[in-house]
């Protein structure tokens, strides 16, 4: 097994992009990794009962998360105050952390008067049959036997 990539200045390097508000991206090129690599760290890191072997990537994943927090905490402080840039540090704080501050929208599709779409199972099911390529199910086979 060769040695891992995850040296102390690679890990600052990386911390000090986060903390700064650096996305993961760049955040992982600071460290000259790729963000595939990061992700592995922190999966590694993150693992349930990590063998002891793996301490480094546990230390990595929590300081981490801390400059994320760390980083959050400060867009959080800088959007409580009023001025004329208050929304673009909303704004800041939403394209940051999209899945807690994001705006989401719930989007509920209905069939005809407000009901339910109807479904022909067997149309779906030759359908999804020619897409897969089977070849053997013929999509108008329903209509020509009913």
């Amino acid at each position: 097994m060769r040695p891992t990539a995850l040296t102390d200045e690679v890990s600052q390097k990386i911390i000090a992009a986060r903390k700064r508000g650096l996305s993961a991206q760049k955040a992982a090129a600071r460290g000259h990794i790729t963000p595939q690599t990061l992700y592995n760290w922190l999966s590694r890191g993150e693992a349930k009962n990590p063998p002891e072997s793996d301490a480094i990537y546990v230390a990595f994943a929590v300081a981490y998360r801390e400059a994320e927090a760390d980083r959050q905490e400060r867009l959080l402080t800088l959007s409580e105050g009023d001025g004329p840039n208050a929304k673009d540090r909303l704004k800041l704080l939403e394209l940051s952390f999209p899945h807690e501050f994001g705006t989401r929208q719930i989007v509920e599709h209905s069939g005809p008067d407000g009901g339910a779409i109807q479904v022909d199972a067997g149309k779906v099911l030759a359908s999804l049959a020619r897409l897969a390529g089977d070849g053997s199910a013929d999509p108008d086979a329903d209509e020509q036997e009913s």
